[in-house]
């Protein structure tokens, strides 16, 4: 599921930062663009599209809960605080666009073997490939958008060296 593997991204990077804060690489600005604006998406996606799906109680909703709007919520709040700023550059937007496209291939292969797709809105059986693609697409324009966005409030945010 996307919701895991965002979760383990930002929670991943941010423990990376907190072990050493002091992380210029282009790929390791470049992972921890894709873990917030994955977690991001995680969390708009599962609100707009996904809540009203499954009726979930106790430990599920908490463990439910936790994972599409928690963490969400405090990935972002902690990075605009605390950022590191620098990390979110124009070139690290233009490459965090690949996780979720070599996610969405992978996807679709293992789906297309085993029938069976994680969210109703890539579920070519039910849904065909053009309405699929038209789905991906604008999940793909959201998160170029927001890690577009993230590189343009990261240059602006205080906390980054001059």
């Amino acid at each position: 599921f996307f919701t895991i593997q965002s979760n383990l991204l930002a929670g991943a990077t941010t423990l990376l930062l907190a072990i050493r804060l002091d992380r210029p690489s282009l790929l390791f600005g470049t992972f921890r663009l894709i873990g917030l604006v994955a977690i991001t998406v995680t969390g708009i996606v599962y609100h707009v599209a996904l809540s009203g799906l499954l009726a979930l109680a106790g430990f599920h909703q908490l463990a439910n809960q936790l994972v599409h709007t928690v963490v969400p919520l405090l990935a972002v709040t902690g990075w605009l605080i605390a950022g590191p700023r620098g990390q979110a550059t124009a070139r690290a937007a233009w490459l965090s666009p690949l996780y979720p496209l070599a996610w969405l291939a992978f996807t679709m292969v293992r789906g297309a073997v085993i029938d069976w797709y994680p969210y109703p809105f890539v579920d070519v059986t039910r849904l065909g490939y053009a309405k699929t693609a038209v789905n991906c697409f604008w999940v793909s324009l959201l998160f170029l958008g927001l890690a577009a966005g993230a590189a343009a409030l990261d240059r602006r945010l205080p906390g980054r060296d001059p």
